[in-house]
């Protein structure tokens, strides 16, 4: 019997909804029979290149078949970006998240977190100035998002700029009052002795 093309959306859903809630092992499964039912599907290739991260080789490539499979669709290129800089290919990331930027067309619900890429790749590439004004505008659209928050902290922990980093993490927490690793950051940086 054939599946709906919508099958491989449920799986990929339905392995999301088992990662938050900490089932990783059924996610792994419901994303290997997304891929298995739509090979050639860009966000299974993507989704699956995350579960390979360990085995780098195999993950880049399912993560080259999401970047051709997706070409122009500037999600598939911004997530596939973040993995490849994940996996320290800096110039792989940059790449395809230029290749994103190009293709954004209206509204793009990723923006922020394309900001935060650029962020992180100005700080990869040395360029400190840049990345600290990118991971800025990044936690200044989203601050519901803990991870702009942690990004941005991480970078100023890194500068020794504890005072700073104190400060992001705060204005953090006030939206995110539960995040473990910025609470982790706010105890760490309690007992640091501050830099002005």
């Amino acid at each position: 019997m054939m599946r709906a093309p919508g099958d491989v959306d449920t799986f990929l859903n339905k392995a999301a909804e088992a990662v938050a809630d900490g089932r990783t092992g059924d996610a792994r499964t419901l994303i290997r029979r997304a891929l298995m039912l739509n090979p050639d599907h860009p966000g299974a290739n993507l989704r699956w290149a995350i579960e390979l991260m360990e085995t780098p080789r195999q993950a880049r490539y399912h993560l080259r078949r999401a970047a051709e499979l997706g070409h122009g669709d500037p999600a598939i290129e911004y997530q596939v970006a973040c993995v490849l800089l994940e996996l320290g290919d800096v110039d792989g990331a940059h790449h395809l998240a230029r290749r994103a930027h190009r293709h954004i067309e209206g509204e793009f619900r990723l923006l922020p977190g394309l900001v935060n890429l650029a962020g992180r790749l100005a700080h990869a590439e040395g360029d400190d100035a840049a990345a600290e004004h990118a991971l800025g505008i990044a936690f200044a659209m989203e601050p519901e998002m803990a991870w702009h928050g942690r990004t941005l902290a991480q970078f100023l922990i890194a500068q020794e700029r504890f005072a700073e980093a104190l400060g992001v993490v705060h204005a953090a927490l006030r939206h995110t009052p539960d995040d473990p690793v910025l609470l982790k950051f706010q105890a760490r940086l309690t007992r640091t002795p501050l830099a002005v």
